[in-house]
């Protein structure tokens, strides 16, 4: 049995910084693809972090040219294939969730839409804008962080959908729970292994000089090796 209880096609998105793309990124892509069985994947790097101050994150092209050359590493034999969406350099302003699903679901029709988050962040989403609504925009998979079982998912998803119906038992074997909206969407907490690796290591371990191997993609050290310059300048002010 597949992760997909519809007939659409999925289209999983991954939103984040990425300042910089590092393994752990693609390893928990790649995991979500394998539970959901998507027909594509899309990382979605944020233009303008309506969270972050920003003072060390990385001109938005140039993160957009590292995420490119991590998954060019990717051979075509993997979970389904995965593309970089520059939507979010699109338009001025903070990038808001809620706005990029919208776009997204006009650009992909016929495609079911899947956001991929974090437990932490799914603990808050209450509090982004338009957050409560996220989940009648695409199909939400939360990843577990600190621990988080399926509990203290169920309390929080009741929290912040009182409308959410918990199914009986999840459509797949690594789902460790599922919620269920009138609307249809799906609210999975998801059993993958999540490598602990953070950009905030990566690069407090570049500036240090240290070895990045195995932390992030080969193509994304040859380019952070080719603008070494510049990525230290930038990451140096914002520490």
């Amino acid at each position: 049995m597949t992760g997909n209880a519809h007939a659409e096609p999925l289209l999983l998105i991954y939103g984040g910084s990425f300042n910089p793309p590092h393994s752990g990124h693609l390893r928990l892509a790649l995991e979500c693809a394998e539970v959901l069985r998507p027909a594509s994947c899309l990382f979605v790097p944020c233009a303008v972090p309506p969270h972050k101050q920003g003072r060390n994150l990385l001109p938005f092209e140039l993160r957009v040219a590292l995420l490119r050359a991590a998954l060019d590493d990717l051979g075509p034999d993997g979970a389904c294939p995965f593309a970089v969406s520059e939507v979010e350099g699109e338009r001025p302003g903070p990038s808001y969730t809620a706005d990029t699903l919208k776009i997204l679901a006009d650009r992909y029709p016929g495609r079911r839409p899947v956001f991929i988050m974090g437990s932490d962040d799914y603990r808050q989403l209450g509090e982004w804008r338009r957050g409560r609504s996220i989940p009648d925009l695409a199909d939400v998979a939360v990843l577990p962080r600190d621990g988080e079982g399926a509990a203290g998912f169920a309390e929080q998803t009741l929290r912040l959908r009182p409308d959410a119906v918990p199914a009986s038992r999840p459509t797949a074997r690594d789902v460790r729970a599922e919620f269920t909206l009138p609307g249809g969407s799906v609210i999975r907490l998801l059993a993958v292994p999540c490598l602990e690796i953070s950009s905030s290591l990566v690069r407090e371990r570049f500036l240090a000089g240290r070895d990045l191997s195995f932390l992030v993609p080969p193509g994304t050290l040859r380019l952070m090796r080719e603008k070494c310059r510049d990525i230290r300048w930038i990451w140096s002010c914002g520490s």
